[in-house]
């Protein structure tokens, strides 16, 4: 999935039509979800219905095997898609590894800040939040899981909405939103935890509205 990212979404700004780049590449983090959310979701099935001994012994090794049949769609997928601009011509300059770095290094460094932070952001509300409250608070694993495969599908719905927001007002209020957002109330809302389903699920949905400003800024 991590080799394919930039490359999809720079395919699906290239497709779409004009003030509707947000929106065309939305669905570059539709896609991500859902595969987190099948993820998630098989994982919430297991843990529901396999004890801790069949889950340590044999059940981990589910979700892997259905992933390496899964990955042979995005093959299938490749062979299909065309170049949406002119192939270069063997005579272009090819750009250099390090080009943009030293031609325009604060805006490379500046894109390297802005995603990380984004990245880091990105894998520790969707991914490890469910772990977090489980650790932290008495909240049930099988629990845990659920809110936060239900989070995810809610921010798979937002991604669309997000791409036509930016679209109309631009995409700099929203990674603004999307940084001041998280720089206050990361702490407050990972405090407001208390071991309830409940709580659990409000704070991961209003992560996911938060990190949706940075999912929907991130277009070419």
């Amino acid at each position: 999935m991590g080799g394919e990212f930039a490359a999809s979404t720079t395919f699906l700004v290239e497709s779409a039509g004009p003030r509707r780049r947000g929106l065309f590449s939305s669905f570059q983090y539709v896609s991500t979800s859902a595969g987190q959310l099948a993820a998630s979701g098989i994982a919430a099935l297991l843990v529901a219905t396999l004890s801790d001994g069949q889950m340590d012994g044999w059940g981990w090794r589910l979700p892997f095997l259905l992933g390496a049949v899964l990955s042979l769609v995005g093959f299938w997928i490749r062979q299909g898609a065309h170049e949406t601009h002119r192939a270069p011509a063997e005579a272009d300059a090819r750009p250099g590894l390090f080009d943009a770095l030293r031609h325009h290094p604060r805006q490379s460094l500046l894109i390297c800040g802005i995603t990380a932070g984004g990245t880091i952001a990105y894998y520790a509300w969707t991914s490890y939040l469910p772990t977090y409250a489980e650790l932290n608070t008495d909240i049930s694993k099988s629990q845990a899981l659920l809110a936060g495969t239900l989070s995810l599908a809610f921010f798979t719905l937002l991604q669309p909405v997000g791409g036509l927001l930016s679209d109309r007002v631009g995409r700099r209020p929203l990674l603004l939103f999307f940084g001041i957002g998280f720089a206050v109330l990361s702490v407050p809302l990972l405090k407001s935890l208390n071991g309830s389903f409940g709580s659990l699920l409000l704070v991961s949905c209003a992560g996911m509205v938060l990190l949706t400003g940075f999912t929907s800024s991130r277009r070419p």
